[in-house]
């Protein structure tokens, strides 16, 4: 099952970075989305598939630098042509004034309802996120793990940081734009050379690529080892490494194909998979470590239980009000332990 929800929803993940791709291309060269979502396939799957997970890595450490350059500098540029940080509050308050507001104008309980829905999506995007977790355990010891944890929170949060209040710079300083989406390239595109428009390209594929060769890796391995190991061990004795290699191929055309019939934001996407994963992986693995007494069978359906539970209630619209990751995750964890005291109380323990 794990596997499963893995290859569905990080493959949806995944799609999310290429429909980001398509975006950024369109504005910056004017191609149809469909084709910059297809560059973009092509120029990950080209290293994913001859070097594997050694290959992410170290593009990855490059790919970094370049996304940390761009999103200070342009937070610093858009500051500077905002005219400064008072002239942006004062714009900010013109066209809204909750926008400086640190509640942004919430009741009580809407407010009480975001950081909620805030705390479980952050939790569970940590909890369940495959493609992050494996390079924890790619570590060579657990003291290069804890390292390494470090490193990417100061990494994720000073370049979010970053890129949140570039956005909201970018109210005032470009107020009409029609997909919120593209206001990067776009500002790149009307205020910079082409060779340092050209730097910004790189850096906005920096993070989409990074992201996406480590949720391809990682589908790739979920679909071809873990899904059906005798299949594997069958396949891999036959073709060896080309077996692994399709498989990679595979995973990023599904992914293409899902970013061209999935008519969506970048932002709903990810939501969308990030709360699936939360309700679905989530328990199992807090569960897990917590070295919570479990069953094989109740970790099953928890994981079912979470994962219907979240798409229920994106169906019925009520994520509208809170994100959907926390009624699975609750519910989840109350249907493990409710199971564990009926059903498996006497079962021999997973």
């Amino acid at each position: 099952m794990v596997a499963l929800l893995t290859v569905i929803f990080i493959c949806v993940y995944t799609a999310a970075q290429f429909v980001a791709a398509g975006k950024t291309l369109e504005v910056f060269l004017g191609l149809k989305p469909e084709w910059g979502a297809l560059i973009a396939v092509v120029a990950i799957l080209i290293y994913c598939v001859n070097g594997g997970l050694i290959a992410s890595i170290w593009t990855d450490v490059v790919q970094a630098f370049v996304v940390i350059f761009v999103s200070f500098g342009m937070l610093m540029v858009a500051i500077i042509a905002g005219g400064g940080i008072s002239d942006i509050i004062e714009g900010l308050n013109q066209i809204d004034p909750q926008l400086t507001q640190i509640t942004a104008g919430f009741t009580n309980w809407t407010l009480l309802a975001f950081m909620v829905g805030s705390f479980f999506w952050g939790f569970g995007f940590d909890m369940s996120q495959p493609h992050m977790l494996v390079r924890l355990l790619a570590g060579k010891n657990p003291k290069e793990a804890r390292q390494a944890r470090w490193v990417y929170l100061t990494y994720v949060y000073l370049t979010w940081t970053a890129m949140v209040l570039f956005g909201v710079i970018c109210r005032v300083l470009i107020p009409e734009i029609d997909d919120p989406e593209k206001v990067l390239p776009f500002y790149a595109m009307h205020n910079f050379d082409p060779w340092l428009v050209g730097i910004i390209l790189a850096g906005i594929f920096s993070v989409i690529a990074s992201t996406a060769d480590s949720q391809i890796l990682v589908c790739s391995s979920a679909l071809a080892k873990d899904i059906s190991p005798t299949w594997y061990q069958k396949m891999s004795q036959k073709y060896g490494l080309r077996y692994q290699q399709f498989m990679t191929l595979l995973v990023g055309v599904l992914a293409f194909i899902a970013t061209i019939f999935l008519s969506s934001t970048v932002f709903a996407l990810v939501l969308f998979a990030v709360g699936a994963l939360t309700s679905s992986l989530g328990p199992a693995m807090l569960i897990t470590l917590l070295k919570r007494r479990t069953h094989y069978l109740a970790l099953s359906l928890t994981m079912l239980v979470g994962l219907i539970t979240a798409i229920v209630w994106r169906i019925l619209g009520y994520n509208e009000i809170i994100f959907e990751g926390f009624p699975g995750f609750i519910i989840a964890l109350l249907v493990h332990e409710l199971l564990m005291v009926s059903l498996f109380s006497n079962q021999k323990l997973s």
